[in-house]
């Protein structure tokens, strides 16, 4: 192997790649909610996780920083420091001394001196690593116009696929012969669909708005971001869209855009965004402003409605980049819009749309809709739990139970209403439209067909509820907020035909009744109910840019949301407590206020200390397999809490110490030894070591070319087969009984320890420790009495407990 001098910001580059690696992959599970709280469990939140992409720069900044950092540096070395004559010197004790950090030159005495080169490289590079808000600003206007780009492209394309639906259901004039034609259309891009979604990325199905929110909050789903997860989402919601099913793409598109910023943030301009918790927490929250707001072209109301249903604490600071992001994504479609004939809808209700005598009517329309909104929420809460109960009935399989939704929804709408078979564009042009429908030669479909409209709107209503509240139950990528947004457009266009029938000149003279302004009052009403938010009045005003029903849309909606808080809630909510999203609310129940951190707290937490051996911490790795986070105390006597460290960490110093003892072998003569240690470890036919001499000159390129060799098997096999290989690894240190003390103050492994992890006294309020978990997305909160660690407050467990 050549012997290599190692450049600026490759060694720690090293470093960063040698401790990456990816979670277990999750067994294939027939419910997808048990297969998410597989995956959340024990999911650490943004603050710990440890970047494997972060720049060059920035990996060296934060080396440089926690290496040389008075709180994480012991008072010897400090000594140390002030003894060598003004040079930066550290003293490493530990066995590991001949693998030195790149940039550290041998004196004597085994002590390492810092050149005056590369102290001038580390402050240029520190300097280069300071964020600019320029670069921040490029990328949210970067993102927003990717959306949007997007957005314009997939709808389109679902367009086109759409259009081959209508041709091929023309090819025959028979009402059931085309009945069957629709649903073998549907059925097939269905069936892709599932498809698509279970093998590629099973992360993919749902909404995406619930998973959004609990990693707002400081949990992280492995994967939830990724390329594959991307894939699939898009490719799974084209079909379920193209083939005409009910449903809607609000929530896809946060989580695609989400997927579209965490991609970029990997993009070498923007590693820095990644690597900063606070930049990354305010750009995935962009990004859900961006999606909401590219799904309707509705910029105001896309970022307050995401702020609504993803954040229980917003940074004031982030809302400009919100609006931005959110207002590129608009411009961009508007654009495109103007060349693809894409358009929203427009209304006219003319001067003076309403009476002061129908605000009570506005009102009665906003309690229907909060009503029926919160149904749904019930309804398809209900369903999910039968099926769970009940998993072997009315269909086993992913397959079966989408197949038989397809099949009673086209047998129940198709053959005997037009307006059931009609798309949910045209039938909101239709519903907010100021004319008669029951004249109208425009319209979509006949709405007057016998018995009549009245009787028609109830019947659509009473439909597509149930339609949509089977439908969101397949495993497929799908939203609710337009099927939702049209069921109560057609009950408040109900109510207004009603009225309108009623009283034909009006409540009052020169005020007729407009049935259309109830559908936009019905729509934001309903979409109130079953996302208990107040901003879909807004997206309403910006889909229709009908301002003058203001008014009552506001009222109609605070009436809504009001029985949505009564009765149950938020659909998003309804789905992370199914889901087992450790996603906090605050609590229920008054007396919980009462409590302190020490009567909620988690005392049965596993730790390590300064005061370890090797065999000792991969002990403990292998007895906490699904832990991430690990508390540091100074022994297991004072239990002094000095910081935390990630599983990633520990199982680079396992790696390490592993190798130092190979390379005590070979001085030692016992070479092949350490060539059989090294094949176990790395559970490969052959060791992807080089021992010449030139390596062990140079054992840090050793750990380098293993770094490269795990990040292709990464590639190549997937996250089972390296798991695996780290497991291997910790046995391997069992099996040998490795008595290395490790030494977590060394200058090698303390840029690996947060020396300042959120802690709180036995003694502190509930209340306090709820907002410091949600306003400071932390995962996890040490409670300590007099600096001894006594136990811990997750997210999680606190969401396990009825408080």
């Amino acid at each position: 192997m050549q012997n290599t001098k190692f450049s600026s910001g490759n060694a720690l580059a090293t470093l960063r790649t040698s401790i990456s690696s990816l979670h277990p992959g999750q067994p294939e599970s027939e419910d997808l909610d048990v297969q998410m709280k597989n995956i959340i469990a024990n999911a650490p939140s943004h603050r710990d996780l440890v970047s494997s992409a972060q720049p060059e720069a920035t990996a060296y900044g934060a080396y440089h920083d926690a290496s040389m950092n008075a709180q994480v540096m012991s008072s010897a070395r400090r000594a140390n420091l002030r003894s060598s004559g003004g040079r930066e010197k550290l003293e490493d004790n530990d066995e590991l001394d001949t693998l030195d950090p790149d940039g550290l030159k041998k004196g004597e005495g085994g002590v390492s001196y810092m050149s005056e080169e590369h102290r001038g490289q580390h402050a240029i590079l520190d300097k280069l690593a300071q964020p600019s808000r320029l670069h921040t600003l490029i990328f949210i206007i970067l993102l927003g116009i990717l959306s949007g780009f997007l957005m314009v492209l997939f709808l389109l394309t679902t367009g086109l696929i759409q259009k081959w639906h209508g041709q091929f259901v023309d090819l025959s004039e028979d009402i059931y012969a085309r009945t069957f034609l629709v649903f073998f259309y549907q059925a097939s891009w269905l069936m892709l669909a599932v498809f698509v979604t279970k093998n590629i990325q099973p992360l993919s199905a749902g909404s995406g708005i619930p998973e959004m929110k609990s990693m707002l909050s400081g949990v992280n789903i492995p994967g939830y971001l990724s390329p594959a997860t991307f894939t699939a989402k898009v490719l799974g919601l084209g079909c379920v869209i193209g083939c005409g099913a009910f449903i809607g793409i609000e929530g896809p598109a946060v989580h695609w855009t989400s997927a579209i910023a965490e991609m970029l943030m990997k993009w070498k301009p923007f590693q820095y965004i990644g690597s900063t918790q606070v930049l990354r927490h305010q750009v995935l929250s962009t990004a859900c402003a961006i999606g909401i707001a590219s799904t309707f072209g509705a910029p105001v109301g896309g970022v307050l409605f995401s702020l609504e249903v993803t954040a229980a604490y917003f940074l004031t600071a982030n809302y400009a980049k919100c609006f931005l992001g959110a207002t590129s994504a608009a411009i961009c479609i508007k654009i495109l819009s103007s060349y693809t004939g894409l358009s929203l809808f427009q209304t006219s209700f003319g001067e003076s749309p309403f009476s002061r005598g129908e605000l009570i009517f506005f009102a009665f329309t906003g309690t229907l809709g909060g009503a029926l909104g919160s149904l749904f929420t019930i309804l398809v809460e209900n369903l999910i739990l039968w099926r769970r109960s009940h998993p072997k009935l009315l269909g086993s399989s992913y397959y079966m139970w989408t197949l038989l939704i397809c099949l009673v929804a086209n047998l129940v709408c198709f053959p005997y209403w037009s307006f059931m078979r009609t798309s949910i564009f045209g039938c909101l042009q239709d519903l907010f439209t100021n004319t008669d429908l029951r004249t109208n030669p425009a319209s979509n479909a006949d709405w007057n067909q016998h018995p009549g409209i009245i009787f028609n709107l109830f019947m659509f209503i009473v439909v597509k509820l149930l339609v949509i509240t089977f439908a969101i139950t397949c495993p497929t990528p799908a939203g609710i907020f337009t099927p939702i947004f049209l069921i109560g457009a057609a009950l408040g266009r109900l109510v207004g035909e009603i009225l309108a029938q009623a009283y034909p000149d009006g409540l009052e003279d020169g005020y007729a009744i407009s049935p259309g302004g109830y559908a936009v009052v019905g729509a934001a009403a309903m979409a109130t109910g079953s996302t208990a938010t107040i901003s879909t009045a807004i997206i309403a005003f910006e889909l229709t840019g009908e301002m003058r029903h203001l008014v009552p849309t506001l009222l109609a909606v605070l009436c809504a949301l009001g029985v949505s808080n009564l009765m149950n809630g938020s659909f998003y909510d309804m789905i992370s407590r199914l889901r087992g999203l450790p996603y906090l609310s605050s609590p229920k129940n008054p007396q919980s206020y009462l409590l302190m951190a020490s009567q909620v707290m988690d005392e049965g937490f596993s730790s390590v200390n300064n005061m370890m051996t090797a065999v000792q911490l991969a002990k403990v790795l292998e007895a906490s397999p699904n832990k991430l986070i690990f508390p540091l105390v100074e022994s297991v006597d004072s239990m002094l809490l000095i910081g935390c460290i990630h599983r990633k960490g520990l199982d680079y110093i396992i790696r390490r110490t592993l190798l130092s003892h190979v390379i005590r072998l070979k001085q030692q003569g016992k070479g092949t030894k350490g060539d059989e240690i090294m094949r176990k470890a790395e559970g490969e036919g052959k060791s992807t070591v080089t021992h010449s001499k030139q390596a062990h000159a140079d054992p840090m390129a050793e750990i380098n070319l293993r770094a490269e060799s795990a990040s292709g098997a990464l590639k190549r096999r997937g996250a089972d087969e390296i798991q695996v290989k780290a497991d291997g690894v910790t046995q391997q240190v069992i099996d040998l009984d490795i008595q290395t003390k490790i030494n977590f103050d060394s200058a090698h492994f303390a840029w690996l320890v947060d020396a300042s992890p959120y802690q709180v006294v036995e003694e502190t309020p509930l209340a306090k420790v709820y907002h410091m978990l949600m306003m400071l997305g932390a995962s996890r909160i040490y409670v300590t009495r007099l600096g001894a660690l006594v136990g811990e407050v997750s997210t999680e467990h606190l969401a396990s407990q009825k408080l």
